[in-house]
């Protein structure tokens, strides 16, 4: 097959697929007349068993068998009936046209006959016979069964087999006249292609391009012909300019390396090319500038003159390496090495040596960047750098100066209010990284109101710290004559809100406990609720704003809301650095975690709590970093002792040192009537001469009279004294402890009485009021030891 021609291959192709078609066609043919003449008979035998049935129906009620074979009798001879039989009722065989006898497949009818009413069909075979048997039943049953057998082999014989032999036959005649037109058309299309292939194997093998096809015709092939005499023509153009073109390309490629070599001459980094033993055969005008040789001298010396000996064997090993294995340290990569100039000189400089792919031997190209500059600015940026350094370690300082002022602004001598026998107070403050503006304060106001306070100033650092300050001792001095929290931030609001160009606010939560009767007074300016729990377990959200922050506006009037403490209720305060600190995943502690705490565990006591709570968010927080300051306070209410006989004594005297001496007598009256011991009475008698001389001496710029009023309460077994005087703003407690271990010569003047006063006293206590200092001094009746200040 392989060595037939490709238009003999055509006609066999050819002659295959039109017999395989005829054939195909008439098997198909065949088969759809066979299921043709199947259907017919089908139909034929089913009307000649109705008209049987219905025509048998009568002479089966008379039983008459001679009148029912005669009525079958008449089947027998129309074309196709194989048989006809009826049976009774019970199966027994009436009449048939079977000869002589009936077959041994009908004798045995109860296993053939079905019980249905229904006309049945199917094929059988019959004495070598295809038979269709058809079955019916006669008055629906009632008088028995027909049966009908048409002959299928009389549709092979007298139909089928016929119409094949006449297919076959004229299947071979339509073969033979496809193959007959197939080989004289073919020919007449090979002749042009037959003709085309002697001439390409003359121009593929001499290259002669003056053939031409002469042989054409008016198709397809045709259209090939002249589109090949098109190409030999084309052809032979083409190669004639061939040797033109180039020509042409020789000297463009000419014209581009001398391209290439200019750009390699003005490039700025310098740029050299060695062997795969180092020689250098390239040398552009900037590795001239770079390392002081002229083209002439360093042309055909070893790149290793260009390089310190520290780096030379270096340099060799990794040319080696990389001829080896195809990688070495220094090819392909950009390292920083030093190089060494014509006149001795050692510069620092980048270096990066890179293959030549296309070259057949080892061949490298390396350029060289001069970095002294560079090297001179990274200098300057690392002293820059240095003076960074320090800037950011003094605003660290400044940052730790801000730590110290909110520090110092928080009162942290919880033990100074330990025996307090009315309520436990406990705060804690832990400072994020950067300072923030977060506060706490608790202090007496008077012997029976106690003032608690939380707030968040808005922003960070020592600008807000500074502003916590100015907030806090300004809430301080105005609670001082102010029983009201709603007019204390009235006022406050007013005076931040006067020239706050720095735009800076404060939220606010400030109450006044009665501490004898638990009447509680509130207001909260922004701040997050307060939840205060009572002794039974129940917990209440004081969730109600009573203004906005304080200092963005003026001319605001808050409002205030009272409540009453009983018994063991604690007053649960804190700043959003609880609720919103975040862990790893930026998921906040959230208010509901909060709650959780407060309703459902159990505290010993409110440091305990507040400990509690803040364990809580640490936990929560785990390895995350601290965002914002984290703030609680926890206050309970435990009531005024039992029993206990409240005593007070007021007394106003004038700016005069002569009045000191009365109002020690006002007090030991007052001290003997309770039965306060002469130790302690003595003790007062100093402690009234130090202080009123120094507020008599120095409190006032003025020759005017002032009064200076001394309030004295004793509640169980504690004595409080408040010495109010509206002289000059003076914090004698600021004064530093006096160096004892000193002489007197050379001890500093100032601050021996206030450390006699702190000595003989278990309690000191300032503030400034809205235009009066206030001195708190408290002594226990029974202590033994001192309260530590």
């Amino acid at each position: 097959m392989k060595n037939l021609g490709f238009k003999v291959k055509i006609i066999i192709l050819t002659g295959a697929i039109v017999i395989s078609t005829a054939v195909l066609l008439s098997v198909e043919f065949i088969s759809s007349l066979r299921e043709s003449f199947q259907i017919e008979f089908k139909s034929k035998g089913i009307a000649i068993l109705e008209s049987l049935t219905s025509s048998v129906q009568d002479t089966l009620l008379s039983r008459d068998a001679s009148t029912i074979q005669g009525f079958i009798d008449q089947y027998r001879e129309i074309e196709g009936v194989a048989f006809v039989f009826v049976v009774d009722e019970n199966n027994e065989v009436l009449a048939h046209t079977f000869v002589p006898n009936i077959p041994r497949k009908y004798e045995n009818l109860e296993a053939l006959v079905e019980d249905r009413v229904e006309i049945q069909t199917r094929l059988t075979n019959l004495q070598g016979k295809r038979i269709l048997e058809i079955e019916g039943p006669i008055l629906a049953g009632l008088l028995g069964r027909a049966f009908v057998g048409m002959d299928l082999d009389i549709i092979e014989d007298k139909f089928v087999n016929p119409l094949i032999q006449r297919t076959i036959f004229f299947t071979a005649i339509l073969a033979l006249l496809s193959v007959g037109g197939s080989v004289f058309l073919l020919g007449r299309v090979f002749r042009p292609i037959e003709q085309l292939t002697r001439v390409a194997k003359a121009i593929s093998s001499e290259k002669k391009f003056n053939q031409k096809i002469e042989e054409t015709t008016d198709d397809e092939i045709g259209e090939l012909t002249e589109a090949f005499n098109i190409m030999i023509s084309e052809l032979k153009s083409h190669t004639e300019n061939l040797e033109d073109l180039v020509e042409k390309r020789t000297k463009k490629l000419q014209e581009s390396e001398a391209h290439i070599h200019a750009v390699m001459e003005s490039a700025v980094n310098g740029i050299i090319a060695i062997d795969g033993e180092g020689i250098i055969n390239q040398f552009n005008r900037s590795a001239e500038k770079i390392f002081g040789y002229r083209k002439e001298e360093i042309i055909g010396k070893n790149v290793r003159l260009l390089m310190p000996e520290s780096f030379r064997s270096a340099h060799d090993h990794s040319l080696e390496t990389y001829k080896r294995k195809g990688k070495g340290e220094v090819v392909g990569n950009l390292v920083r090495v030093e190089g060494l100039r014509k006149d001795g000189n050692v510069f620092p400089m980048e270096f990066g040596l890179g293959p030549i792919e296309a070259a057949v031997d080892h061949e490298f190209v390396g350029i060289i960047i001069d970095i002294t500059k560079r090297k001179e600015m990274e200098a300057q940026l690392e002293e820059a750098y240095n003076t960074i350094k320090k800037q950011k370690e003094r605003m660290e300082k400044e940052l730790n100066v801000g730590r110290e002022i909110q520090k110092s602004m928080l009162p942290l001598n919880f033990a100074a209010f330990a025996k307090y026998d009315e309520f436990s107070v406990f705060a804690n403050l832990i400072a994020a990284r950067e300072v923030s503006g977060d506060f706490y304060d608790f202090f007496f106001i008077d012997d029976d109101f106690f003032c608690v306070c939380i707030g968040d100033v808005s922003g960070k650092g020592v600008g807000a710290a500074l502003f916590m300050a100015v907030a806090k001792t300004l809430l301080k001095s105005r609670a001082a004559d102010d029983h009201s929290p709603a007019s204390i931030l009235t006022h406050l609001n007013n005076e931040l809100s006067r020239d706050n160009d720095a735009c800076m606010f404060v939220t606010l939560f400030v109450c006044l406990i009665n501490i004898k009767t638990g009447d509680l007074v509130f207001t909260t300016a922004g701040h997050n609720p307060t939840y205060l729990k009572r002794e039974s377990g129940e917990v209440e959200r004081l969730d109600t704003v009573h203004g906005p922050v304080v200092g963005a506006a003026e001319g605001i009037t808050y409002k205030e809301e009272r409540k009453t403490l009983s018994k063991g209720d604690v007053l649960f305060l804190y700043t959003d650095g609880v609720t919103e600190a975040m862990d790893l995943s930026n998921k906040m502690y959230s208010d509901d975690r909060l709650e959780k705490m407060i309703t459902t565990q159990k505290y010993e006591s409110v440091e305990n709590m507040i400990h509690s709570i803040i364990d809580s968010v640490n936990e929560f927080v785990g390895e995350a970093e601290q965002s914002d300051d984290i703030t609680a306070l926890a206050f309970e209410f435990n009531g005024p002792p039992q029993n206990v006989n409240v005593e007070k004594l007021e007394i106003v005297v004038k700016n005069h040192l002569s009045d000191v001496d009365n109002i020690n007598e006002h007090f030991k009256v007052f001290a003997e009537q309770a039965g306060i011991s002469e130790i302690i009475i003595k003790k007062f008698y100093v402690v009234f001469d130090e202080i009123l001389s120094n507020i008599i001496s120095y409190a006032y710029k003025d020759e005017n009279e002032h009064d200076i009023k001394i309030k004295m309460g004793i509640s169980g077994n504690r004595l409080t004294v408040n010495i109010l005087d509206d002289g000059i703003p003076f914090n004698p407690l600021g004064i530093d402890k006096p160096e004892m271990e000193l002489s007197l010569e050379d001890r500093e003047v100032g601050g021996l009485g206030i450390h006699i006063v702190r000595n003989l006293m278990d309690g000191v206590f300032y503030h400034r009021g809205i235009d009066k200092n206030v001195l708190t001094l408290i002594k226990y009746l029974d202590a033994d030891d001192k309260v530590p200040r």
